[in-house]
């Protein structure tokens, strides 16, 4: 039977020093026995100088990882790789404005084809600040200054690709979440509104292409999408294409390693087809963009290559012989005519070569690029 009893309390009180003896009566001070409590403090600083960070490493050989319920976008490595392309086709130069500050090395030195000559490339950063000869650091350009020097690039570089990393340090929250017209107390400026009047009309006729990367954030309001771009309005309403990634699908192999993963791309504007399709952008860890992966997956979806199960059958390649190809298994057999066989022996009109796994398919696009 429970009944009622008077309401009590357990308190646990934790000393730092362990010399305190918290009692005076000799019969709870020999019952009392503290507990050594294991702590983690830092003990010592030493000055480094300037080094190369990153804010989680892991120790894999590309030091990235992948976390549950998160969006790895890689816009940077997306635009680094488009601008490569411009370069190698048509020697464009580039120019990347880093003002989060965290492009590294080692995410240029994944970006396949990027060239980073002066006549390629051009990071455009503020004046450094100097301390014994060594840069230490550079000093801090406004909001009103970084969309001032966007907007002279535009002018003197025509034929140019312009990366913005990212246009969502320049906004403040209530440009982000208040409309265009919107003033508040003190007529703070609408930076990236004057921008678009200003030098917004002289992007398209100068052939520049401006990438202007966002960060995502959560919609707390209860109307409208869950997620939305970190940027005003402005650029909303003037941009003539717009991506989102909405989520992605890991690439696991058999062993359970993590190869790299599907960014699934919703194209909210884009004046070549309609709105609210869906793009996928391939990324390998430690690699980038996959270009390969991209190409493999265009041409099953235009039947250029025909996928059953775990077979790929290409019907444009030229049938190998067994020397002249090194690396590859083809899982195929042939006539003297170059002719498949069928399951019974028996000639096909077709030729070409068939895999089974992508793995095997994809080794032989590196071997021959021309195909």
């Amino acid at each position: 039977k429970k009944q009622k009893g008077q309401l009590s309390y357990r308190l646990r009180i934790t000393f730092n020093n362990h010399n305190i003896k918290p009692f005076r009566c000799l019969e709870k001070l020999n019952k009392y026995h503290p507990k050594q409590i294991r702590k983690r403090a830092i003990s010592n600083i030493t000055r480094a100088g300037p080094k190369e960070c990153v804010c989680i490493q892991t120790s894999a050989k590309d030091g990235l990882y992948v976390t549950d319920d998160f969006i790895l976008t890689h816009n940077t490595s997306i635009a680094l790789t488009y601008a490569a392309n411009a370069q190698n086709q048509y020697g464009t130069k580039v120019f990347f404005f880093p003002i989060e500050n965290r492009i590294t090395h080692k995410v240029l030195s994944q970006i396949p084809g990027l060239l980073m000559d002066e006549d390629h490339f051009e990071f455009v950063l503020p004046p450094p600040i100097k301390k014994d000869g060594e840069v230490i650091g550079f000093q801090k350009w406004s909001s009103e200054r970084w969309l001032e020097e966007i907007g002279k690039t535009v002018i003197a570089y025509p034929g140019s690709v312009i990366i913005v990393d990212s246009i969502s340090q320049l906004s403040s929250e209530k440009e982000v979440s208040e409309n265009i017209g919107y003033q508040d107390r003190g007529g703070s400026k609408k930076y990236e509104a004057q921008f678009s009047r200003k030098d917004g009309d002289l992007i398209l006729p100068s052939q520049v292409i401006l990438f202007l990367i966002c960060q995502i954030q959560a919609n707390t309001s209860g109307y409208g999408a869950a997620m939305q771009m970190k940027v005003g309005n402005a650029f909303k309403h003037q941009m003539d294409v717009g991506l989102f990634v909405k989520r992605i699908a890991k690439w696991e192999a058999s062993d359970g390693h993590i190869l790299g993963h599907d960014m699934i791309v919703e194209i909210q504007e884009s004046p070549n087809s309609a709105p609210y399709g869906e793009a996928i952008v391939p990324l390998r860890y430690g690699q980038g963009v996959d270009n390969i992966q991209d190409t493999i997956n265009h041409s099953i979806n235009w039947n250029v290559i025909s996928k059953k199960g775990a077979w790929y059958y290409l019907p444009f390649a030229e049938t190998p012989t067994e020397d002249e190809e090194e690396g590859v298994i083809v899982e195929v057999s042939i006539n003297e005519d170059g002719n498949i066989l069928d399951e019974d022996g028996e000639p096909t009109d077709e030729k070409g070569i068939t895999f089974q796994g992508e793995a095997k398919l994809r080794n032989w696009f590196m071997i021959h690029p021309d195909q």
